[in-house]
């Protein structure tokens, strides 16, 4: 399907898939390949040449089998693919330091602007003067003495971000320092191993990730051992029978909707027509004899249904809208109307929704300014670190509330909605074993802006009244809570021992400092 197609693994997988059918088998080798792909290869991590090599050599085996034998390291080529990346951020950077300068001259002097452009004029020139240094020697610095010179965004972050603050909310990963990785290697001492996930080919699940962890430079989930089936980096790690098992787990009870809203989006199903649709959403509109408590979520699907009506014959869906005008026309009648019968759900926008991440801003909804595809790094960003850890952070707050009970852990898990644009991806998150907090991804939707297929809009819907169930299963647990003997002698003292609860799921890691972007080079202390 068209929503199917859309999705890709890692980016370019789709490139990779299309060079594979496109050309004949004789053809094929691995030199011609990365030619054939070197544009997408640009803007793919990793950064150094050694890890591109890598990278793009196991993706290209894995179609071409044993066809490349006589496989020799593309040194040269991916030197050029780095300092090709090098040119262009450059360039971009001489766009950044043109809107520093009006942002300068909006609240200074002639004279503060005119010093402060020939002091950054002065800073490039530095830098371009100086003799351009080798991709090792960028990358292979210790860290104590390595910063980054240049900040590395999209074309499409670049025109979406400069109407801000330039220097705020881009998705660059995070570089570790040693103090984090201390953190981490802290964390993991205190895993006891028999309460470790075992999986039946001998391995810990926490081990691995650690090790994993261990050998990459920037931050990622298993830091903060959060495992996601979907990951490139998991699936190059584990085996298939590894990641099904780890897949099909036992979890938290998955609720399905009542055969009665099944019933009644599915009356909608055929209906392409927006006049019939109007026409039909009329006679299904509740009278004076509406009861909230009951219909409320068949009163909800109706407004829903009602309002994309209207957006779709306005035609605004198809226009180039600002973040703000999703939240308004799209997001708050799909999310916010449908929580409107439970009193324990506040529905609120703005920074820091999730009081569980405060520090790092992050709520469980998140959004980019529009969409590119499910590989822009804001949708990655998203999808692979900073939802998850914020859907961990509550899961926590939520199992300390529950008193980390074994039955109530046991039917706790957390869900995030990443949307942008019109699109719209579910997540869940849940501790199925031992320490670990595991990801799992709903399919990937898009709300309708045109009649002939208003029908994708009843799968949203459903989703998200799916969703309602789940939190509400959630709040029955947490509410749930037993009272033990133990408990009561407790009662006024600490809240939690601090020899209680060791087989507790450990909270994430802190964000690391997201790196400030820079034009001029910067150079060893």
């Amino acid at each position: 399907t068209y929503l199917k197609a859309m999705t890709e693994f890692y980016v370019g997988s789709n490139a990779v898939l299309k060079y594979f059918e496109t050309h004949n088998r004789k053809t094929w080798n691995y030199e011609h390949f990365l030619n054939e792909l070197r544009e997408i290869i640009i803007d793919s991590p990793p950064e150094d040449w050694s890890g591109l090599d890598g990278t793009w050599y196991n993706r290209y085996i894995y179609y071409a089998k044993d066809n490349d034998n006589e496989r020799r390291q593309m040194k040269p080529f991916f030197q050029d693919i780095i300092l090709e990346r090098e040119k262009r951020n450059a360039a971009k950077n001489y766009v950044i330091e043109g809107v520093k300068v009006l942002n300068e001259a909006r609240f200074s002097s002639s004279d503060i602007v005119i010093s402060t452009t020939n002091k950054w004029h002065s800073q490039i020139e530095k830098v371009n003067n100086e003799p351009p240094r080798s991709p090792e020697h960028q990358i292979y610095q210790p860290e104590q003495n390595q910063r980054r010179a240049e900040k590395k965004v999209s074309d499409h972050e670049l025109a979406s971000n400069l109407s801000d603050d330039y220097n705020k909310d881009y998705t660059d990963p995070y570089p570790l320092t040693e103090k984090h990785r201390q953190m981490i290697e802290q964390t993991f001492n205190g895993m006891k191993k028999d309460r470790m996930w075992r999986l039946s080919t001998g391995k810990y699940v926490e081990e691995e990730l650690f090790e994993l962890g261990k050998k990459l430079r920037f931050e990622h989930a298993v830091h903060s051992f959060i495992l996601d089936v979907d990951d490139e980096i998991i699936r190059q790690h584990f085996n298939e029978a590894e990641l099904d098992e780890i897949d099909c787990a036992p979890g938290p009870q998955v609720y399905e909707l009542s055969e009665e809203i099944a019933g009644f989006l599915n009356k909608f199903a055929d209906k392409t027509s927006l006049a019939e649709i109007r026409k039909f959403i009329k006679e299904m509109m509740f009278d004076d004899k509406y009861d909230h408590e009951k219909d409320h979520d068949k009163d909800y699907i109706i407004y829903a249904l009602y309002s994309f009506v209207r957006e779709i014959q306005s035609g605004s869906l198809k226009d180039a809208n600002i973040e703000a005008w999703f939240n308004c026309h799209v997001w708050n009648v799909i999310f916010d109307k449908a929580f409107g019968d439970i009193n324990a759900i506040s529905i609120v926008r703005g920074e820091c929704t999730s009081l569980a991440s405060a520090s790092r801003k992050n709520g469980a909804r998140k959004v980019g300014k529009s969409w590119v595809n499910e590989n822009g790094s804001k949708f990655l960003k998203e999808a692979g670190l900073k939802l998850p850890k914020t859907l961990k952070d509550k899961l926590v707050k939520l199992m300390e509330k529950a008193g980390w009970d074994e039955e109530s852990r046991a039917k706790i898990q957390t869900v995030g909605i990443i949307h942008a644009g019109l699109m719209i991806m579910t997540v869940f998150l849940d501790n199925p074993k031992g320490y670990i907090c595991r990801v799992q991804r709903g399919e990937l939707m898009e709300v309708p802006d045109n009649a002939e297929n208003f029908p994708y809009i009843l799968t949203i819907l459903a989703s998200v009244l799916n969703i309602k169930a789940v939190i509400q299963e959630i709040i029955k647990t947490v509410r749930a809570k037993k009272q033990t003997v133990e408990s009561y002698k407790m009662a006024g003292f600490r809240k939690r021992p601090l020899d209680k609860n060791e087989d507790r799921v450990y909270p994430c890691l802190s964000t690391p400092k997201k790196a400030k972007m820079c034009a001029e080079a910067y150079t060893e202390k």
